[in-house]
């Protein structure tokens, strides 16, 4: 099921700041490590603040609890980052956030797009095989799958998928210069002590 039609539990934008600001301690003095950090928080708080839907707004508070404890468990267990970042980007509660001037490339639009260009696809194929059976049944659903299916997948193209890209370069950036910082030789702060100072977010 698409993240936007999902019930979960609620999350606390309070609690999921604070998992953040908690993981940035231990990249004291790493600016360029500090500054990705916050520039992926800003925008999170970006669009959380711009959003007046509320299953969008529960979308990004999902996704956004999924950066905080991805990034926290990297710091408490640096050596099975690669398996938690894999994990983040194959998670449903994922979803787009971030892009030029942290544009947020997925919204509740964009899911339903989504399933009509799925589902359109489907009827598409169908046709061709309904073609044998029934010609005119097989020219109506052709017809109304193409029709459905060339904006979708447009919209998809122009807009969806340019931006998704971006994010996710960003995000690799962010996540491969977070490694480097852990991996260094003198960490500045201890993994321990924020371990035991940081709350658990359910969800």
């Amino acid at each position: 099921m698409p993240p936007f039609f999902q019930s979960k539990t609620k999350i606390s934008e309070e609690s999921i700041e604070k998992l953040v600001t908690d993981s940035i301690k231990y990249f004291k003095n790493q600016h360029s490590t500090i500054n990705l950090i916050s520039r992926k928080k800003w925008a999170f708080q970006r669009q959380l603040s711009l959003c007046d839907n509320i299953f969008e707004k529960e979308a990004i508070l999902r996704c956004y609890a999924l950066f905080a404890k991805t990034l926290i468990n990297c710091v408490r267990v640096p050596q099975d980052m690669p398996i938690l970042v894999r994990n983040y980007y194959y998670s449903s509660d994922y979803c787009h956030i971030g892009g030029d001037e942290t544009y947020y490339s997925y919204t509740l639009f964009d899911d339903v797009n989504t399933m009509l260009l799925k589902a359109s696809f489907t009827a598409f194929v169908f046709s061709f095989i309904a073609l044998p059976f029934s010609v005119p049944l097989s020219l109506i659903v052709l017809g109304t799958s193409l029709s459905i299916l060339l904006p979708t997948a447009f919209y998809a193209l122009v807009e969806t998928v340019p931006h998704q890209a971006i994010v996710k370069q960003e995000e690799d950036e962010l996540f491969k210069q977070v490694h480097l910082s852990l991996s260094s030789e003198k960490p500045i702060a201890s993994i321990e002590v924020i371990a035991q100072t940081t709350p658990q977010v359910c969800g």
